[in-house]
């Protein structure tokens, strides 16, 4: 995955620049979402949806946000998912969606154009990245597994997923609605 993003960004469109809207929207995106999921107990899902739809709300025509700073908010409300049973503390997760939100600025809307994926996959490797440095320096110690997933969950995540990529597109391609609501 990771050597198959790096030859499309290589290969691909030019890199874009850094914009700090971009950065600042994915560290409030995954601010916003992790106060949702630690400190209001919604599920974490669902606290990331509730980041979309304001997110989207503001990037509609006429509005505040323009379609590429809602994409690096939403990239960080996935960042923000690291919550609240996830091994990396507030701190670490802000310093993700910070990367989340520069690598947006930089690959995001220019480089992997599209639909689907490059949202998730942009958190993840920040997430990951920093996880990487928090466990190389012991930051991750102490804090919760993830628990298990087992049962009907298990069995329906290829299913739901399936769908929902389905609608997805439909929403996005042939009903016009924008890629972050």
């Amino acid at each position: 995955l990771v050597g198959g993003m790096a030859i499309t960004t290589l290969t691909s469109k030019q890199v874009g620049r850094v914009r700090a809207i971009d950065v600042g929207m994915s560290v409030a995106a995954a601010a916003m979402t992790l106060f949702l999921a630690r400190d209001m107990g919604i599920p974490v899902i669902v606290a990331a949806s509730l980041v979309a739809v304001v997110l989207g709300a503001m990037a509609l025509p006429g509005q505040q946000l323009d379609a590429n700073a809602a994409g690096a908010g939403y990239t960080g409300a996935f960042v923000g998912m690291l919550s609240p049973t996830v091994t990396l503390g507030t701190g670490w997760v802000m310093g993700a969606a910070l990367l989340a939100g520069v690598l947006w600025s930089l690959i995001g809307p220019s480089v992997w154009d599209g639909v689907g994926g490059r949202m998730g996959a942009l958190a993840y490797i920040a997430a990951s990245g920093l996880y990487l440095v928090a466990y190389a320096v012991g930051a991750e110690r102490g804090h919760p597994l993830l628990p298990g997933m087992d049962g009907m969950a298990h069995a329906a995540v290829v299913p739901i997923g399936c769908v929902a990529a389905l609608v997805t597109w439909v929403l996005i391609q042939r009903l016009g609605v924008p890629f972050v609501l």
